[in-house]
C-alpha cells in the first residue's frame, strides 16, 4: 500500500519546479506557435491571469506525489525502470484518457499530440528522477 512517509521531498518539489520550467519551454519556443494555432488563438489571445500559474503549479504538486509514490510502490530503483515506469503513466494512462477527450470534444489530432506529449515527457522524467534520487 502507498506509504506517505516514503516521499522523499526534496525530488518532488524538484520535479515541481521541472513540471513548471519544462510546460514554459514546451508551449514556448518549442512548440508555442504550433499549440496556439491548433487551439485556433495567438499569443494576443492568451492574458497572463495568476490562476492558471496556480493551478499549474498545484497539480504539478500532485502529480509528482502521486508518481513518487507509484514508483516508489513498483520498487523503480533505475533510471531506466523509471523512465519506463513514468512512460507508462504518461503514456498508457494521460494520454490514452485524454484521446477521448480528444475525440469526443473534437479537439485536433495535434492539439492532443502536443499537450499528451508534453505530459509523457515529463512522466519519463520524473519517473527517472524519483527512481535514481534516494
Amino acid at each position: 500500500m502507498f506509504d506517505l512517509s516514503s516521499i522523499r521531498w526534496a525530488p518532488v518539489l524538484t520535479m515541481v519546479v521541472a513540471s513548471f520550467v519544462l510546460g514554459g519551454v514546451w508551449y514556448g519556443p518549442l512548440f508555442g506557435k504550433a499549440w496556439l494555432s491548433a487551439l485556433g488563438k495567438n499569443a494576443s489571445d492568451l492574458r497572463r491571469p495568476v490562476l492558471p500559474f496556480i493551478v499549474s503549479i498545484a497539480s504539478g504538486f500532485v502529480t509528482s506525489v502521486v508518481m513518487a509514490l507509484f514508483v516508489d510502490e513498483i520498487g523503480a530503483r533505475t533510471l531506466i525502470d523509471g523512465a519506463v515506469t513514468g512512460f507508462a503513466a504518461g503514456f498508457g494512462l494521460v494520454a490514452m484518457s485524454t484521446a477521448s477527450d480528444m475525440a469526443f470534444c473534437r479537439f485536433s489530432a495535434r492539439l492532443w499530440a502536443i499537450q499528451s506529449a508534453y505530459r509523457v515527457v515529463l512522466f519519463v522524467a520524473m519517473g527517472a528522477t524519483f527512481a535514481i534520487w534516494r
